[in-house]
C-alpha cells in the first residue's frame, strides 16, 4: 500500500470530526467548574490527543473484528503502514501526556 494511502487511512482512523465535540465539552465542564482558559485549552488539546490515542490503538488492534463485522479502517495495512499507524499512536499518547504534565 503507497505511503499516503496508508497515511490517510491512519488520519482517518483518528476521528478529527469528534474533537470539536470534545472541545465543546471541555468548555462546558470548565464553565460549571470555574477552570481559567488557558487550563481548558490545555484539557482539550490532551483529551483529543487522547481519544485519537485510543481510536487508534483499537482500530490497530482489532482489524481481525472490524473485517468479520465488515467496517473498513486500518484492514488493508501492510507491514510497514502498520509501523507508521504504531508511531502515530505513540505520538499521540506521548503529545497528549507532554500537555497534561
Amino acid at each position: 500500500m503507497a505511503r499516503a494511502a496508508a497515511m490517510f487511512r491512519i488520519l482517518r482512523s483518528t476521528r478529527l470530526s469528534l474533537w470539536p465535540i470534545i472541545v465543546i465539552n471541555c468548555f462546558a465542564s470548565a464553565k460549571l467548574a470555574g477552570m481559567d482558559f488557558l487550563n481548558v485549552i490545555a484539557l482539550s488539546v490532551s483529551l483529543c490527543l487522547l481519544s485519537s490515542f485510543g481510536f487508534v490503538m483499537n482500530d490497530l488492534l482489532d482489524k481481525e473484528i472490524d473485517r468479520e463485522n465488515g467496517v473498513e479502517r486500518l484492514q488493508r495495512l501492510d507491514g510497514p503502514s502498520l509501523g507508521i499507524g504504531w508511531c502515530i499512536s505513540g505520538f499521540l499518547l506521548l503529545a497528549a501526556l507532554g500537555i497534561g504534565l
